[in-house]
C-alpha cells in the first residue's frame, strides 16, 4: 500500500536479490488470474526492463532455487505458466 510499481519493483528486487537498481524502463502491465487455496485471485502484472552494469552475483537460497540467463531470442515461452508473463516477455523482446 502507499508505494508506486517502480518503487515495490526496486525494494522486492533488493529484498531478494540485493541488487540495486538505477535504471529502468517500463514494458507493460498485463492481467493475470490464478487459483490459489480454491479462491482466484485476479492481479495486475508490471514488467520493467532493468539495466545492469555488471553481471550480479546471486545467492540460491531459500527465497531462490536457481538462476538461469537466457538470452531474449532464446526465451521458450510454453515453460512460463501464466499467460501475463509470456506477454510480457514478448513485448520486452518486441521492443529492445
Amino acid at each position: 500500500m502507499n508505494e508506486s510499481a517502480e518503487s515495490a519493483l526496486k525494494r522486492e528486487v533488493f529484498e531478494e536479490l540485493k541488487i540495486e537498481i538505477s535504471e529502468m524502463r517500463y514494458v507493460g502491465s498485463f492481467p493475470n488470474v490464478y487459483l490459489y487455496k480454491h479462491v482466484e485471485y485476479h492481479t495486475l502484472d508490471f514488467f520493467f526492463s532493468l539495466k545492469l552494469e555488471e553481471v550480479p552475483q546471486i545467492t540460491v537460497g531459500e527465497e531462490i532455487a536457481a538462476i538461469k540467463w537466457i538470452e531474449k531470442d532464446k526465451i521458450n515461452y510454453d515453460g512460463f505458466a501464466f499467460e501475463s508473463i509470456k506477454w510480457g516477455l514478448q513485448r520486452y523482446s518486441d521492443l529492445s
